[in-house]
């Protein structure tokens, strides 16, 4: 990503959760598992977002991961990660804010699989124009393929129940999709 990371004095901040506001956003920047190869596909340098937000029964950080799209009292998610940096919305923007909705949104969506099951789609959001540094796109299905074959749960949950849902279709195994996608004169990649 040619980026080095600068080494920053000041190791740990302390925020007065009073001035937080629904909306703000908190990023992860973080340097093991799979973060790094998040920043590496998505070429952020980031490898995590969530959001702040208010209920009744106070602050809450909302975001999806491994768990599907939960919330986490704030105070045990950002003083327990990470580097974690506090983005606050602007006044324009905590304006047009709308509170109710984003806690509606959440409370439908609450539990949901959301996170691995759209994960690669950060990566491969057009059919070649978008792919991270050093990876050609005819590579793509073919990659597929070899962690189909080592792995199908992580196949599965991280390319295979989105790929069924694009084509609208149900548990196909990827030969079968590769078999629906030509009967529609389409290709993996357009999926």
């Amino acid at each position: 990503m040619n980026w080095i990371p600068e080494k920053r004095e000041i190791e740990h901040v302390e925020i007065d959760l009073n001035q937080v506001k629904s909306g703000d956003f908190f990023a992860v920047s973080a340097m093991g598992g799979l973060d790094a190869l998040i920043m590496y596909g998505t070429g952020s340098r980031i490898s995590h977002s969530t959001m702040a937000l208010w209920f009744d029964d106070g602050l809450f950080i909302v975001e999806s991961n491994a768990g599907g799209i939960h919330r986490t009292p704030i105070e045990k998610r950002i003083y327990n990660s990470e580097d974690i940096m506090w983005i606050p919305l602007s006044d324009e923007n905590a304006e047009k804010f709308n509170e109710t909705a984003a806690r509606e949104f959440f409370n439908i969506t609450n539990g949901l699989s959301y996170g691995f099951h759209n994960f690669m789609f950060g990566w491969f959001d057009t059919p070649e124009d978008n792919n991270p540094p050093l990876l050609p796109h005819k590579m793509v299905p073919i990659l597929w393929k070899i962690v189909s074959d080592v792995d199908s749960d992580i196949s599965d949950k991280f390319y295979m129940q989105a790929m069924n849902k694009h084509l609208g279709t149900t548990n196909l195994t990827l030969t079968q999709m590769v078999t629906e996608a030509a009967k529609r004169n389409l290709t993996l990649e357009e999926i």
